[in-house]
């Protein structure tokens, strides 16, 4: 799926899942398979949901995202290539943490 400027949503048992240039809300899973999701920028979004039971998730956002992620995981580990100040202890698998554009701002 390419260049889909509305929601979305879509939902697989075996296979992977490839969304590019996103502009709207998405729901997205699959059971075996990966996700892969993109999006170039998130004027119109306010909500995002990936879901893979057995399977990894690539999201892409624009280089200053303005967002609130949150994230877990059965098997597998979480990564992120933003910056991330943890408070606390990191426990289990799962993330949650708001970025603002200024705090991801790359030179």
């Amino acid at each position: 799926m390419q260049k889909i400027s509305g929601e979305i949503s879509a939902n697989l048992v075996n296979g992977k899942l490839r969304a590019s240039d996103l502009a709207g809300e998405a729901d997205l899973a699959t059971v075996n398979g990966t996700i892969e999701a993109n999006y170039n920028s998130l004027t119109n979004v306010r909500d995002i949901k990936l879901k893979s039971v057995n399977g990894s998730i690539n999201l892409t956002l624009p280089p200053s995202p303005n967002a609130e992620v949150s994230a877990s995981a059965v098997s597998g580990g979480i990564t992120t290539d933003f910056p991330l100040t943890v408070k606390g202890h990191v426990v289990g698998k799962s993330l949650s943490a708001r970025w603002a554009a200024a705090e991801c701002e790359s030179s």
